[in-house]
C-alpha cells in the first residue's frame, strides 16, 4: 500500500475489473467474495522492484508537478528565444496561474534558463532516470513543440505502461530528493493540496489549536465524519500525531505483526476504538 497506492489514478474501475476478469479466465487468479487471490507467480516488472515507490504519500503530487514543469520550460525557453505569443502547452487555469506566479519571482534573473536547465540535467542524468526522453519530449519551447506520451513510447519502442511506470517512478525519485533541486522543488505542490475541500477545513481548524471536539462544534458535522477527516489528514501528514493516534509504544507492537484487517486489529487490541486503529493503519502498520 506505502509503496505502489494510487499509482494510476486515472484507471476507471470498470476497466479494472475487466482486467481482472481477464486474469481469471486465464487462470492466474481467482475471485470470489474475500477478495482476489494469485494462482500463478509472474515475473515482476523491473520497475516494481524499485524501492523508490512513494505511492501512499505521494498520491497525485508528481502529476501536478509535471504540468508545472511542462509549463515553466515552455515559458523560460520562450522567454529565451524571444517569444511572446504562443498558447500554453498545459490548458489547466490552475496550474497555468501557479506558474504565472512562479515565473514572476523569477523573471528578471538573467540566469534563470541556465539555472533550470542544470537542475533538469542533474535530475535525468541520474542512474535511476532509465529513459530522459519520456520528460524531454513532452517539452515545448520555441520551435520545439512536444510530443506526446504515446509517440514517444512509440519511437523508443517500449509499451506505453513501461513508459508511464518510467516516467512517474522518476518524478518519485525526484521529490524524495527535492532538497537536492531548490528551483524544481518550487515546482511541487504543498501535501495540503491533496486534502479535500471538507478535510483541509478541518486541518485547518486543527493547525489553529482545535480539538476534535470542538472542531465538530464549530463546523456543525457529524463526530465519524470528523474523524473521517483525521484519518485523511494522519495518512497525507505521517509525521503529524492528530488526536486518538496511538502512542509510539502502541504502534511498534502492532508494526511487529501483520493483520489482514481492523478486525485483526481490533481482536489484538481490543482496548483500542476502530478510530484509533485506523489511524494506526495509515501510520505506517500493516495491514
Amino acid at each position: 500500500m506505502e509503496n505502489q497506492f494510487g499509482l494510476v489514478p486515472f484507471l476507471k474501475e470498470a476497466i479494472f475489473e475487466k482486467r481482472l476478469l481477464d486474469l481469471e479466465k486465464k487462470g492466474y487468479v481467482r475471485i470470489d467474495e474475500s477478495g482476489v487471490f494469485l494462482l500463478k507467480e509472474q515475473s515482476e516488472t523491473s520497475y516494481f522492484k524499485s524501492p523508490d515507490w512513494k505511492g501512499f504519500s505521494m498520491q497525485d503530487l508528481p502529476h501536478h508537478f509535471f504540468n508545472h514543469l511542462l509549463l515553466a520550460v515552455q515559458v523560460v525557453s520562450n522567454k529565451h528565444h524571444k517569444k511572446s505569443q504562443y498558447l500554453p502547452i498545459v490548458r489547466n487555469k490552475e496550474a497555468q496561474i501557479w506558474v504565472k506566479r512562479w515565473f514572476s519571482k523569477w523573471q528578471n534573473d538573467a540566469h534563470l534558463a541556465e539555472k533550470l536547465f542544470l537542475e533538469l540535467n542533474q535530475w535525468l542524468e541520474s542512474p535511476s532516470i532509465l529513459y530522459q526522453d519520456v520528460y524531454v519530449g513532452r517539452f515545448s519551447g520555441g520551435d520545439r513543440v512536444g510530443e506526446t506520451a504515446l509517440q514517444i513510447c512509440e519511437r523508443l519502442q517500449i509499451s506505453i505502461w513501461d513508459g508511464y511506470f518510467e516516467w512517474l517512478r522518476g518524478l518519485h525519485v525526484l521529490h524524495l530528493r527535492s532538497n537536492e533541486f531548490p528551483l524544481l522543488q518550487e515546482l511541487m505542490i504543498s501535501k495540503v493540496a491533496l486534502l479535500t475541500k471538507s478535510g483541509f477545513a478541518t486541518y485547518d481548524l486543527f493547525q489553529k489549536g482545535h480539538s476534535l471536539e470542538q472542531i465538530v462544534n464549530i463546523r456543525q458535522l457529524k463526530k465519524s465524519t470528523i474523524e473521517d477527516h483525521f484519518v485523511e489528514i494522519q495518512a497525507t501528514f505521517q509525521e503529524l500525531a492528530v488526536p486518538f493516534r496511538p502512542n509510539e509504544e502502541v504502534l511498534l507492537k502492532l508494526k511487529e505483526k501483520s493483520f489482514l484487517s481492523l478486525k485483526e486489529m481490533k481482536e489484538f487490541m481490543p482496548d483500542l476504538s476502530y478510530f484509533e486503529l485506523r489511524l494506526a493503519a495509515v501510520s505506517g502498520v500493516e495491514i
